[in-house]
């Protein structure tokens, strides 16, 4: 069958806003800190003051933000600081010449720091309410529920064929992984990663929580392609092995599911 491969490129860069992507880590440290004041509304204070002193010294860059986030409001002052540890994450001294609502090209490696660190730094916070095992669980099950929520049938992809499209335009746009993608008949469709940024990044940091966070969610990625598609996986370069084995499974072709073996990954390449 046709292979289809994707390349690695060290310095890559993508347009957006630095505004963007402020956004985007406020909003998930807000959901993050909604759920917790549903399920441990007792626990807020402590955990506040864990990402405080996580955080470390930051410089004041001065930006602000007209926000309505639900929760995070209620802690103007974690809301500052986190937006200055979001711009000191992605460099912002690079990109200080520019508006944070101008469209700039950001250096790829900038922006997945700026993601992996900033939800690394609240989601192990929770070490001091819980045991790390629980943690992680309570990550994984948070990220599935976010994952869940925009399942759409407007989105899904009828053939594995069509996905391949898609994922061309997302992995291109991004440069972040390497990886070949194979159909194995009607029914199958691997791909194996040899190489993602996102894994690198975390290794320094906290692999444990970088599957839990970024890893974990592929399984229900898989059912918002289509309800009838199933992952199977049984390696990940974040847990430490030498490639990602993802295999997605039509099961309106075949009820039937059978991972393929080490050696068909191997013969990928």
């Amino acid at each position: 069958m046709e292979k289809t491969s994707f390349k690695y490129t060290e310095n890559a860069t993508i347009s957006t806003k630095l505004k963007d992507i402020i956004t985007t880590c406020l909003t998930s440290l807000d959901d993050f800190l909604k759920r917790l004041m549903d399920n441990q509304p007792g626990s807020l204070g402590i955990i506040t003051e864990k990402i405080f002193s996580q955080s470390g010294e930051l410089e004041d860059f001065g930006i602000t933000f007209d926000t309505d986030y639900q929760t995070l409001k209620l802690y103007p002052m974690l809301l500052k600081i986190s937006i200055n540890k979001a711009l000191s994450l992605v460099n912002f001294s690079k990109y200080k010449q520019y508006s944070i609502d101008e469209q700039i090209d950001i250096d790829v490696l900038d922006l997945l720091r700026t993601y992996c660190y900033f939800e690394y730094n609240y989601s192990s916070s929770l070490l001091a309410i819980m045991s790390r095992d629980e943690a992680k669980k309570y990550i994984e099950n948070q990220e599935a529920e976010k994952v869940k929520a925009q399942r759409n049938p407007e989105n899904y992809y009828e053939t594995f064929k069509d996905l391949i499209k898609y994922l061309k335009d997302v992995i291109s746009n991004l440069q972040t992984q390497e990886y070949i993608i194979e159909l194995l008949g009607d029914n199958r469709m691997v791909f194996k990663i040899t190489k993602c940024k996102w894994a690198e990044l975390m290794k320094d940091l906290d692999p444990d929580f970088g599957y839990a966070s970024l890893c974990s969610t592929d399984y229900e990625i898989a059912k918002n392609y289509n309800p009838e598609f199933t992952l199977t996986r049984n390696k990940t370069l974040m847990e430490g092995d030498e490639y990602c084995d993802f295999c997605y499974h039509d099961t309106r072709v075949k009820k039937e599911i059978t991972h393929p073996s080490e050696k068909d990954f191997q013969e990928l390449g």
